[in-house]
């Protein structure tokens, strides 16, 4: 059973899986800035030298 092909699969079910990818990455990447600046925070709180170590990466 199914499609004869992916390529018949995705003229079918294609429009909803049009995303802007570039916009999908930005917005990940924003998340992982976020994400690392508050790891680094806490490592300068905890005042044990990862926060040094995790910027010289």
């Amino acid at each position: 059973m199914g499609h004869a092909s992916v390529e018949v699969t995705r003229k079918v079910y294609g429009h909803f899986f049009k995303i802007d990818r570039s916009e999908l990455a930005r917005r990940a990447s924003e998340r992982i800035d976020i994400l690392t600046e508050a790891e680094l925070a806490e490592a300068e709180k905890a005042g044990n030298g990862e926060a040094d170590e995790a910027r010289d990466k």
